[in-house]
């Protein structure tokens, strides 16, 4: 027979012990004591709780008691209750004692899946929490008094976060064995560390890691927080920490174990820099502050220290002095960060593509960029509402491959997407979406991340599968570097000590010259504009660098090729000088924005590269710049013509080569920019935008000019495309406006053209049966209609930046629409108190075609007040999930309910209160003359069978009404 401790069963995972400082020259006898002691605090904790220890496993260790929470107890009541009750008991125990006696407590808390076999429980939850419990992070920042909590990232996530005790938690970074993860620590002081700043960072050589501890455990007792970083001046790692980047002060521990390069790039660490020396004969002169610890004992050590840090402090006994003989034994941080693990989430219709995905992908592996790659298949039946499964939960790259079957799954509001995109904002993992078919998946929850191929093109719009995933590669890999923080390119010294401007590194306008970087073809490029009388076509996307590639070729060659002059078709007062070519040319001439020429000029053009073929001209060269299918409309012109010109091809700039752009500029400033990858894929395969970005971020972080020392710069992304689109705005803004204007008032044809166009990854849209008036006088600087091609052209790569920040109903305000909002969805009204019915209702609809809403949709940063109002405009139905609670709240008396009182009046939602709990509904007017459900009771005061059995009746008059 099949026994329950046959089956793992998921528990809540305690390690408790007491803290270190309270065994120290105790007796055999003392320790007995205090065993006790703790045995009675835990089962008044466990009982003043509430919560039964029926149960509940425990067994003593040497390295911690372990304790296996039941089952059944809400692993909240354990966040909230039981650790609050812990704390509370420990203060009682500790009120009567004398300061030798009192007690301090260390618990570490996780969850997962644990095994009761014959002998000890078993499992990776259990090890995980041994190892948060024994970790150095731990140990540093633990307090000797009151209750010191680390917790696992998982259990942060799905349980500490949604309570009213997660402020007071900072995350730090665990190294233990071979397990590197995030945990988040509250300790027992009353003082709260903020998780995004620290107060000193103590950077050491592994060896040192004892001397680390000491001084980091004396800045804690002081008040201070303290971060670690072992590896922070390795060469593979400088300019690389953005952690050294949010502390306000740094110590660098000195020793004969840092070489002399590492020193001296410890001098130019950011901020407020001291070298404490803890040996002999080691380089200290070098730094402006230091502090010698050499020869004294621990106390007078402790004093010099802080005293050197001009703070007060310390008298509690911690970690054992390293200068003392017989040094404490501690953990040293593990010296190398372990690769990425990456999961592909994908839907069975695209386990082909998965496939070869994942194929590509192996050379990763095999290079050792990435440690583990899984697939994560998904499809209508999983319960997305509660499941999490741990291979996305614990990936450090997630690759969302984006299809309509994708988007049909619900998957984008599910809660294991919502757990890795928290996640990714912490940046604790990265979100790949991987966009493999076309379909409108930017108002998903993860609309706003950065896609794969670059820019966004789905994969099937590739001509090559092969250069589709190459990019989706090359993207990966990138990002996990950035995961990594493996370093930028070598500083050059040489680049260094000639000062250059920020506006001259990354320009924002003209030709860069410093952050040019050679396509594969630029050799061949140059030597085809050498051949006398051969015509050059050179084509690709506006903003991929034609025009640069152009006049760094001929700044190579300038002695054969002399100076290059541009006219554009974009410029009307080039116009005469293009018509004349035939006639008055001389020299190396480029025609820019060929596409945007009158067709009787482009044949004029085409005839006469034919005749400076024909005649070999030395004298006279002719290049033509223009969109993807320049070529090809030459050779439709006259098919003679494609005898005697070189074609070159710019294709959307790939990861790597913007990546490569982005470095050359930081070694031109010694600058490290902490997201390189995101900025390259933010730039949606353009250098121009990527050159934008990267000189608004660098604003932001004051940077004017190279540093002279090398400097981390700080992203954010978000502000710096805020900045580009406010400046564009006074550019753009009537373009947009007379295009999204030229249709009806009720209509949104060309607001949503204008939106498909951003999308393109080239800029060219091509049409299918949009009337002709659309279009009339839009040949423009900026937006022009091809008749003969029917296409709608943007090559502007600034305005197309512009245009993919902007949203559709921001338009359709923008353009005066009144469009008519359809009523197509269920909208679910409720209190956060009733979060348990909401998660029931939800699971019996899931297999219902229907959309329905509640504001577990909103995602952090949405507008909530903006996104509900618009909620309850499209609610076809409306359930109301009525309790006490519901009827007591506010925001749903006052904005909620009047709303969907008058659509009900005028006729176009129906209300079905749902009765959850006992409340006052019958005595509530408004409510009460609609029908609700169950008819003669509340679902909480049902048999759980009976609740469940409404439930599904619900859903199916729903589906009835639904059609």
């Amino acid at each position: 027979m099949t026994r329950p401790t046959d089956y793992p069963q998921h528990r809540t995972i305690v390690v408790l012990g007491i803290a270190p400082r309270a065994w120290r020259g105790r007796t055999e006898l003392v320790q007995e004591q205090r065993h006790k002691a703790l045995s009675g605090v835990i089962e008044r904790s466990f009982r003043r709780a509430g919560l039964t220890l029926e149960t509940t496993y425990r067994e003593a260790g040497d390295n911690g008691d372990l304790i296996l929470v039941a089952p059944d107890v809400p692993k909240a009541a354990i966040a909230e209750k039981w650790l609050r009750q812990l704390a509370r008991q420990l203060n009682r125990y500790n009120a009567d004692r004398s300061e030798d006696d009192r007690l301090g407590l260390h618990v570490a808390v996780h969850a997962g899946e644990v095994l009761r076999g014959e002998r000890r429980p078993s499992g990776p939850g259990v090890v995980l929490a041994f190892r948060l419990f024994d970790s150095a992070a731990f140990r540093v920042a633990a307090t000797a008094h009151g209750v010191s909590v680390i917790a696992s990232d998982w259990f942060f996530d799905e349980v500490i976060r949604h309570t009213e005790e997660a402020g007071a938690y900072a995350r730090v970074r665990v190294e233990v064995k071979d397990t590197s993860t995030v945990a988040w620590i509250r300790t027992g002081e009353t003082r709260v560390v903020e998780a995004d700043r620290a107060d000193f960072a103590v950077v050491y050589a592994s060896a040192d890691a004892e001397w680390a501890e000491w001084i980091a455990f004396q800045l804690r007792q002081a008040g201070y927080s303290a971060v670690l970083d072992a590896r922070a001046l390795r060469p593979s790692r400088l300019g690389s920490t953005p952690e050294l980047d949010r502390v306000d002060r740094t110590v660098v521990v000195v020793s004969q174990n840092l070489s002399a390069q590492e020193i001296s790039a410890a001098r130019n660490l950011p901020g407020d820099v001291i070298a404490v020396q803890v040996a002999v004969r080691t380089a200290t002169k070098l730094f402006q502050r230091t502090c010698d610890l050499v020869g004294l004992g621990s106390e007078a050590a402790r004093d010099r220290l802080l005293a050197a840090l001009g703070i007060a402090g310390g008298g509690v006994e911690g970690p054992g002095y390293p200068g003392d003989p017989g040094p404490t034994t501690v953990p040293v941080v593990r010296d190398e960060p372990r690769a990425p693990r990456l999961v592909v989430v994908v839907t069975k219709p695209d386990h082909v593509f998965a496939k070869a995905l994942t194929e590509s992908l192996a050379g990763l592996l095999s290079e050792g960029a990435l440690s583990q790659v899984a697939l994560r298949f998904v499809d209508e039946s999983f319960d997305f509402d509660t499941v999490v499964v741990p291979v996305v939960r614990d990936a450090d790259l997630v690759l969302l491959v984006v299809s309509r079957y994708l988007l049909a799954t619900g998957y984008g509001a599910s809660r294991e997407l919502g757990v890795a995109l928290e996640r990714h904002r912490r940046k604790a993992a990265v979100v790949l979406p991987v966009v493999a078919r076309p379909t409108s998946w930017e108002e998903q929850p993860f609309g706003s991340l950065a896609p794969l191929p670059t820019g966004g093109r789905p994969v099937v719009d590739w001509d090559s599968l092969d250069e589709a995933l190459l990019s989706v590669v090359e993207g990966v890999r990138f990002a996990a570097r950035q995961l990594r923080g493996e370093p930028p390119m070598p500083v050059d010294a040489k680049t260094v000590a000639e000062p250059r401007s920020l506006g001259d590194v990354f320009t924002v306008a003209g030709v860069p010259t410093v952050t040019f970087v050679e396509p594969d073809d630029f050799v061949e490029f140059r030597m085809s504009l050498r051949q006398p009388g051969l015509g050059i076509v050179l084509e690709g996307p506006s903003g991929i660098g034609k025009t640069t590639m152009l006049r760094n070729a001929v700044a190579r060659d300038r002695d054969r090729l002399g100076e290059v002059t541009v006219l554009s078709a974009r410029n009307p007062a080039d116009l005469p000088a293009i018509t004349a070519l035939p006639d008055e040319h001389t020299g190396l001439v480029a025609v820019d924005d060929f596409q945007r020429l009158p067709a009787d000029l482009q044949n004029k053009l085409a005839d006469y590269l034919k005749l400076l073929a024909d005649n070999s001209s030395h004298e006279r060269r002719l290049v033509l710049l223009g969109i993807p299918g320049t070529a090809r409309h030459l050779v439709s012109v006259g098919t003679d013509v494609a005898t005697r010109i070189r074609v070159f091809r710019l294709g959307a700039a790939v990861e790597g080569l913007i990546v490569k752009m982005i470095e050359q500029g930081e070694n031109a400033l010694n600058i490290a920019f902490d997201r390189k990858a995101e900025i390259s894929r933010a730039s949606a395969g353009s250098l121009l935008t990527a050159q934008m970005l990267c000189w608004q971020i660098a604003v932001t972080a004051g940077v004017e000019q190279t540093e002279p020392g090398r400097k981390a710069v700080r992203t954010d992304l978000a502000h710096a495309r805020a900045k580009v689109t406010e400046r564009l705005k006074l550019k753009y803004h009537d373009v947009v406006v007379d295009f999204v204007t030229r249709d009806r008032p009720d209509e949104a044809v060309c607001v949503d053209l204008l939106l498909e166009l951003a999308r393109t990854p080239d800029g060219i849209l091509r049409l299918d049966e949009q009337r002709a008036e659309l279009f009339e006088g839009l040949r423009g600087d900026h937006l022009f209609h091809d008749p003969r091609g029917r296409r709608l052209v943007a090559d502007d790569p600034q305005f197309r930046f512009y245009l993919g920040q902007l949203r559709r109903d921001d338009l359709v305000e923008l353009a005066g629409k009144r469009l008519p909002v359809p009523r197509d969805q269920v909208f679910v009204c409720y209190s956060h108190q009733d979060a348990y019915w909401l998660t029931r209702l939800q699971v019996h609809l899931k297999p219902l075609p229907l959309d329905v809403w509640s504001d577990r949709r909103i995602e952090l940063g949405d507008q909530w007040h903006r996104e509900i109002t618009a909620a309850l405009a499209r609610a076809k139905a409306a359930l109301v999930l009525v309790s006490a609670d519901s009827l007591a709240s506010d925001y749903i008396n006052s904005e909620e309910l009047p709303r969907l009182l008058a659509a009900a009046e005028e006729g176009g939602c129906r209300i079905i209160p749902v009765l959850v709990g006992p409340s006052l509904f019958h005595e509530t007017p408004a409510l009460s003359r609609f029908q609700g459900v169950p008819a003669k009771s509340t679902l909480s005061e049902l048999p759980p069978h009976d609740g469940e059995r409404v439930l599904a009746d619900l859903a199916a008059r729903l589906a009835k009404l639904s059609g």
